[in-house]
């Protein structure tokens, strides 16, 4: 951004949330000076009164926003309409999970797959922790975990299953080698498996690819996972 034409100027307006994407810098000593800070986010801090904040949202329901707002916005979000704060995943295929008991009942099996597609449930956090699902890491520096590419896959064809549509299926992963290796479980998946809806619209990119779009249904690949918990 060039700030020359900006002493000319009688009014200076910027657009845009510096809670979002920070700047990428990978050299650490520039980290250290404030490089690793927004010139958005400095004026914000530098300049309240000047901050004007729209606080009406239309992509996320209230169970989403929920986590947006106490981890991120202080409260601040609110959802636009009653549709957008009650909007759940569209499954026209699923049904709650049973099974039949020696007497003849039925009553609900606890099974992690189920319970982490329900329509219900619109915010699930798996924890690995204890399956030992660590970060593997190459002579290139490329990291990978096994184990989550295992569980992702998993959960696109559970949800494919139910009547979700690949196009509205969305990985975000921080490692490229996870997105490739990802898409290529899917591959597999789709070949041995042949559900009846394909998986070839499934969407896997990086966290900054992608930035301002929407999809129906994302799951998160964060990857790390090690024995020194670093």
């Amino acid at each position: 951004m060039s700030l020359g034409p900006l002493q000319l100027a009688d009014k200076f307006i910027l657009v845009g949330d510096h809670y979002q994407l920070p700047p990428l810098v990978q050299s650490p000593v520039a980290r250290t000076e404030g490089l690793g800070e927004s010139l958005f986010k400095l004026l914000c801090e530098a300049h309240p009164k000047a901050l004007i904040v729209l606080n009406e949202q239309y992509r996320m329901n209230n169970e989403i926003m929920l986590l947006s707002n106490t981890l991120v916005y202080d409260n601040q979000l609110r959802a636009g309409s009653e549709d957008v704060s009650r909007a759940q995943l569209c499954m026209p295929l699923w049904k709650p999970p049973l099974f039949e008991t020696v007497d003849g009942c039925h009553s609900k099996e606890f099974n992690w797959l189920d319970q982490a597609v329900s329509p219900h449930r619109k915010v699930v956090f798996i924890n690995t922790d204890k399956l030992h699902f660590y970060e593997e890491i190459n002579t290139s520096r490329n990291m990978w975990n096994e184990g989550e590419i295992t569980i992702v896959t998993k959960l696109i064809g559970e949800l494919i299953k139910f009547g979700v549509k690949d196009s509205d299926i969305g990985v975000i992963t921080p490692y490229r080698q996870q997105l490739k290796m990802i898409k290529s479980s899917l591959v597999t998946m789709e070949t041995k498996d042949k559900y009846d809806t394909p998986v070839s619209e499934v969407e896997v990119h990086t966290i900054d690819r992608y930035q301002g779009r929407d999809k129906s249904c994302i799951i998160v690949s964060f990857v790390r996972s090690n024995r020194d918990k670093q």
